[in-house]
């Protein structure tokens, strides 16, 4: 109850109470303003944009014992903060940052002068592009997983993340490998058919996608695969209804739009209400089964970076609330031929 008070009113701080300046009422409208709101299935809910901030806050804030973070991009001072204020309440804080993202570093800094145990996680040729953040409370674990970065100026862009209350062994378990590897030591793998990493993520996509029978929509920053297009064309060809929302601004998706276009696939590129990103990496299929987390559809993603997903094989609500965001966005998305 108390978490959900305190995520009722920051989320009306956030999202909800409008600016008043001198000049009156601001009405600008964002990206954020569009969002679903958080939907709730089982121990599970999905959040997008700057709620994914509330509940990354509220969850570092619950912490009993642990507060465990892999992130790709750190850089918010306020989750940094609340971080630093877990340390000093004596919650074993551990934090994994890619070796390369710039602000990464900074935050890796101002985190060790805290005296908080940070990693730098070196992926030869790619990144830790991982977002998972990993709590315990009154209750038992709690994992935050999916596509949002926790940049400064991250929680703008149309992305999503899950939280799961109750979370299984699986996360700690791969948090534990990637602390090990990231030290340079060996780990054993992390089995699971829920969290999926690295080259488990793409077999269970083109399952989804090749088993398809009715409707599949796709929200993508990078969609470059060379079987993941493929699988699409060949869904559209079987009739399935098949819509595809890319990331402008990645020059390798113009590309792939031809080619999607070439094959009668509808294919918009997502139009940014400020300097947001499409950022998500999601896909909804039937509406029941839902893919969402940091893996672009690309061969980097699959074979060389360090990347988390989550498979959900039997998530209506997931799929719909996915669903009503990428209709929202696709109703005002541009057609790639007008780029």
């Amino acid at each position: 109850m108390k978490k959900w008070i305190y995520y009722n009113f920051i989320s009306f701080l956030l999202l909800v109470m409008p600016i008043v300046t001198a000049c009156g009422m601001d009405t600008h409208t964002s990206a954020a303003d569009q969002f679903p709101p958080p939907t709730v299935d089982g121990n599970m809910t999905l959040y997008f944009g700057p709620s994914i901030k509330v509940e990354a806050l509220s969850m570092i804030h619950r912490a009993k014992k642990v507060c465990y973070l892999t992130m790709y991009e750190l850089g918010d001072g306020d989750i940094i903060q609340a971080l630093e204020d877990a340390h000093r309440r004596g919650i074993d804080v551990k934090v994994i940052v890619d070796a390369t993202e710039k602000h990464s570093q900074s935050s890796a800094l101002q985190l060790e002068q805290a005296g908080i145990l940070v990693h730098r996680y070196q992926i030869r040729g790619g990144i830790s592009h991982i977002k998972s953040l990993l709590t315990d409370d009154s209750t038992g674990a709690n994992e935050l997983i999916g596509g949002m970065n926790f940049g400064a100026q991250s929680w703008e862009n149309n992305d999503a993340s899950v939280s799961i209350e109750h979370a299984g062994s699986e996360f700690a378990a791969l948090f534990a490998r990637d602390w090990e590897e990231s030290a340079g030591s060996s780990a054993p793998d992390v089995v699971s058919t829920t969290l999926l990493y690295d080259q488990r993520i793409k077999p269970s996509l083109l399952s989804m996608i090749r088993g398809a029978k009715h409707r599949i929509v796709v929200e993508a920053f990078d969609l470059t695969d060379r079987d993941v297009i493929p699988a699409f064309i060949d869904a559209k060809r079987r009739r399935v209804d098949v819509r595809i929302l890319l990331e402008s601004s990645q020059q390798p998706n113009v590309r792939t739009a031809d080619l999607l276009q070439q094959a009668n696939v509808p294919v918009r590129y997502y139009n940014p209400y400020g300097s947001e990103w499409l950022h998500a990496k999601m896909i909804a299929v039937d509406g029941a089964s839902v893919l969402i987390g940091s893996a672009n559809f690309s061969y980097h993603a699959f074979y060389i970076n360090h990347e988390g997903d989550l498979f959900l094989p039997n998530s209506a609500k997931f799929a719909a609330a996915i669903t009503k965001n990428f209709d929202v966005c696709w109703a005002r998305a541009t057609d790639p031929q007008s780029k």
